[in-house]
This record gives structure tokens, C-alpha cells and sequence, in this order.
């Protein structure tokens, strides 16, 4: 069998979501990027990025679950994106008042 003839409704779907969630989980490492370079979080509430990291790791322990690579390659990326900035949040939210003067949140 060749691959086009291999395809089916389900695999090209998935190949779709993993294409859509890599390209969503890329455009969160634009804020990683700028929160890296700024060393602060001021402006960013910790709490979408704990529920998005939540739900993603929830994803994959679902995914695993039902032994679906799409869905299982996809959550991976959004726990990687998430958990990093969740991790920058964090790490930097303490620094804020030392860089900025302004009280981090």
C-alpha cells in the first residue's frame, strides 16, 4: 500500500489537529519569548496559564488513555507551551517589584 491510499477520514483529521494545536502551542512561545526577555509578569494573571496547563495535562492523560497519538501528540504541545509560561509566571512574579518598582499581583 502506498500512503495515499492509506489515508483515511480519521488520520487526515488528526494530522489536522496536530498541525493546528503545534501552530496555536507556537504562537503562545511569542509571550514566553517576551516575558523571558523582560524578566517580569506584569499584567499577567497566573490563573489562565494554571487552567490551561491543567486542561492540557489532563488531555494527555486522557489521550494516553484511549491510545490516540493525535490527540496525545497535541496535548504535549499545549502542556509544553502552558507549563513553560506557567513556569515563567512564576519564576518571574516574584522579580517584578525588584525590577519594575510595582508590586507583582
Amino acid at each position: 500500500m502506498d500512503f495515499v491510499t492509506r489515508l483515511d477520514f480519521k488520520t487526515i483529521m488528526g494530522w489536522i489537529v496536530i498541525l493546528g494545536n503545534l501552530g496555536s502551542a507556537l504562537a503562545v512561545f511569542s509571550q514566553v519569548h517576551l516575558t523571558y526577555h523582560r524578566k517580569n509578569t506584569i499584567g499577567l494573571s497566573r490563573w489562565p496559564w494554571i487552567m490551561g496547563t491543567s486542561n492540557a495535562a489532563m488531555g494527555v492523560l486522557y489521550s494516553a488513555m484511549i491510545a490516540d497519538l493525535f490527540f496525545l501528540i497535541a496535548n504535549l504541545a499545549w502542556t509544553t507551551a502552558n507549563g513553560t509560561m506557567l513556569f515563567l509566571i512564576l519564576h518571574y512574579g516574584r522579580a517584578a517589584k525588584t525590577n519594575t518598582g510595582v508590586e507583582p499581583q
